[in-house]
């Protein structure tokens, strides 16, 4: 029952105002209530905006309905929070709704009303007007919800269409009204399984009454766009309880489905990592306890990674190992301070030595705290075994370097003698450490130009010809020497140094100086003749069966030099002779042997050769022979045979046969040019 309800009366008079007042108050279940009159429109508008704002206006609109619906409206626009009740002395349709057009909520006939009427009209208008009240309460607070809330809200009908949904959900799909999607289904906004599967979800819900809580949802757009929703829904029903139905709330969980996938993602690619690294990777608790180990790491102690968990180094490894690590992870955690690169012996399970370059930090807690350590092992046993076998190949080098038949040094880019070997050092005279530090020059004695070697040294002159020079020992006396050298760089391509070998040609030098004595040149060529080829190349056999280094002879025959006489002239015929020890020259470096040893023979025995070096000869001589012939007004095409052979010290014989083999050689090439139907300027062959 309603207690203290203030009621406004507006009546045309006095007299009306105080009957309804009167018939107020007469009802028992009215006791309590305040009745204010007042005596016009204007008047009840002040009451109704002062502290004492009655709760419902009842306007007597007597018999004049025009003035009594314009009190009515007036009395709706001052307070349109109020319910109001009209009275009425004309019961006619029209004039009841003209006033409910007005404002008014109820209306009663003069005649027909009573205290027990008026007052539960009274009352019934007051709860409705309450109800309303908390009604639009309520829906305010929906729509707020509704519009604010950043989850998608809807609600759908049993053909799964949407009756409403929330802006937020509108907005998602790109519609700025909630009311465009009333009407739509899924099947109108997404592709692919999406759209059936929700619509099989919510029949189900119908079907059964049961919700479905926190489902995760992939929806693919028309767009092709992929998001991730988790969504509850909920069966919807009527005042009655019938299902009509469902609504649902969903949460956009694309940017936490994503992160997830990349984590999930790293974590499965840190783990194929982990599991396939060749290094040995572990993590141990403070208690130095596997808690983590892969493949590697177990590899080694002849185990899985899963039986490495919660065991220790104890289990595996021989007491005083396991004991050594233990100590070493335990002062790691203790410290706070990582152990990096130690190398450490390990014997594996089936007996094998490996080396470990082992690497172990300290494992913090998110509040920094230390509770285990993490650890990385390289197995280095191959490095170990590279350097010690660099270590041996370094001592078998020194040896060798130390043991060369020839003499060795090497100088920097100032020209200071960086390494020298034994031999030269007994060469020469000197110890290690008197020439080491010495620029070269001080040990020569020309006066060769020190801006010719730093050119030399810069890469402006080449090196790799050999030349001959005269170096003085530390007891005064001269040795002539053969040099050739090498430019020496580093990876880049820079000049380091300059390699030289020294072989000492005294025995030679004195051989040419007999020779020298001798007449022992050809005239017709300026080469040696015979004689001389036959005494220096002797000589520098012997030093080849000494040294062990091979040799090559080359014999070269002119074809057609009777014809060249007869068509041409002797004097032709010379010119020829001239020709082909020019192309000898241009073929052989001044070190080597050339000679003219009968009428158009000649040979030349290169020193130190490789073993395509005949090869390389026959096509040297092919492009001076090409040159030569190329040339305008000429006589004669220049042809000649070649033979070579190369000479091995393992397999020793005199100059003679070295002679009588490679021109062998030389005949066999000719018979070759006659098959292919003359003499052909054009190709060698050795």
């Amino acid at each position: 029952m309603e207690k203290n309800l203030h009621i406004l009366i507006v009546a045309d008079n006095l007299k009306q105002s105080e009957e309804l007042a009167g018939l107020i108050k007469q009802e028992p279940s009215s006791a309590g209530y305040t009745v204010t009159i007042a005596r016009d429109a204007p008047h009840a508008c002040e009451i109704v905006k002062s502290r004492q704002s009655p709760h419902i206006i009842v306007v007597d609109m007597g018999a004049d309905s025009a003035k009594g619906s314009a009190v009515v409206k007036t009395m709706n626009q001052a307070a349109p929070e109020l319910p109001i009740i009209v009275i009425t002395d004309q019961e006619d349709d029209a004039v009841v709704l003209q006033a409910m057009e007005c404002g008014a909520l109820d209306y009663l006939i003069r005649y027909k009303t009573n205290a027990l009427l008026l007052a539960r009209t009274v009352r019934h208008i007051i709860q409705r007007r309450r109800a309303e009240a908390a009604l639009q309460k309520e829906q305010y607070l929906l729509k707020v919800l509704m519009d604010n809330i950043s989850d998608l809200i809807y609600f759908k009908d049993a053909q799964s269409k949407f009756l409403r949904v929330n802006r937020a959900m509108a907005e998602r799909n790109g519609l700025k009204d909630p009311a465009e999607m009333v009407g739509k289904s899924d099947s109108d906004l997404f592709v692919g399984e999406h759209a059936p599967q929700a619509l099989a979800d919510e029949q189900e819900i119908m079907k059964t009454g049961k919700p479905i809580v926190g489902k995760m949802e992939e929806e693919i757009w028309a767009s092709g766009r992929h998001t991730w929703v988790s969504t509850t829904k909920m069966p919807l029903r009527d005042h009655d309880g019938k299902m009509i139905g469902t609504f649902g709330v969903s949460r956009d969980i694309t940017q936490a489905k994503l992160a997830e996938e990349a984590l999930g993602k790293e974590r499965n690619l840190l783990r194929t990592l982990i599991d396939n690294i060749p290094d040995s990777i572990f993590v141990k608790d403070a208690e130095s306890r596997f808690i983590l180990a892969n493949h590697a790491v177990a590899a080694t102690m002849g185990t899985t990674p899963e039986n490495l968990i919660g065991k220790t180094d104890f289990d595996f490894h021989p007491k005083d190992k396991a004991a050594q690590y233990y100590a070493d992870e335990q002062r790691i955690m203790t410290s706070n301070q990582p152990m990096l690169d130690k190398e450490e012996q390990v014997v594996s399970k089936d007996g094998h030595t490996l080396w470990f370059s082992t690497t172990k930090v300290p494992l913090r807690d998110s509040r920094g705290k230390v509770i285990g350590l993490v650890g990385i092992g390289r197995d280095i046993t191959a490095r170990r075994q590279a350097e010690e076998t660099v270590r041996e190949s370094e001592v078998r080098f020194r040896q060798l370097f130390d043991d060369a038949p020839v003499g060795y040094h090497e100088i920097n880019t100032e020209g200071l003698v960086v390494r020298v070997n034994k031999t030269e050092l007994d060469m020469l005279g000197y110890t290690a450490e008197e020439m080491i530090g010495k620029p070269i020059w001080d040990f020569v004695e020309e006066d060769i130009s020190h801006k010719a070697l730093l050119a030399k040294l810069a890469g402006a002159i080449p090196a790799g010809r050999a030349f001959e020079r005269t170096f003085r020992r530390k007891n005064g006396s001269l040795i002539p020497v053969l040099i050739e050298d090498r430019i020496l760089r580093d990876k880049d391509g820079h000049i380091m140094g300059i390699r030289s070998t020294l072989e000492d040609i005294t025995d030679r030098k004195r051989a040419e100086e007999e020779l020298r004595l001798l007449s022992l040149t050809d005239p017709r060529t300026g080469l040696s003749n015979r004689r001389a080829f036959l005494a220096l190349s002797t000589h520098q056999l012997k030093v080849a069966n000494r040294t062990k280094r091979k040799m090559l002879m080359t014999y070269m025959d002119i074809n057609g030099l009777k014809a060249i006489n007869d068509e041409h002239g002797f004097q032709e015929g010379d010119k020829a002779l001239a020709e082909a020890a020019d192309v000898m020259r241009a073929t052989f470096r001044n070190s080597d042997i050339v000679a003219r040893i009968g009428e158009d023979d000649f040979v030349a025995l290169a020193i130190e050769t490789t073993s395509d070096a005949g090869k390389s000869v026959a096509e040297r001589m092919d492009e001076v022979i090409k040159g030569l012939n190329a040339k305008p007004n000429r006589h004669y095409q220049l042809s000649v045979s070649v033979g070579s052979i190369e000479y091995d010290p393992a397999h020793p014989c005199s100059i003679d046969e070295i002679l009588q083999r490679s021109r062998i050689t030389m005949m066999a090439d000719k018979e070759t040019r006659k098959g292919a139907g003359g003499n052909r300027s054009d190709t060698l062959s050795v």
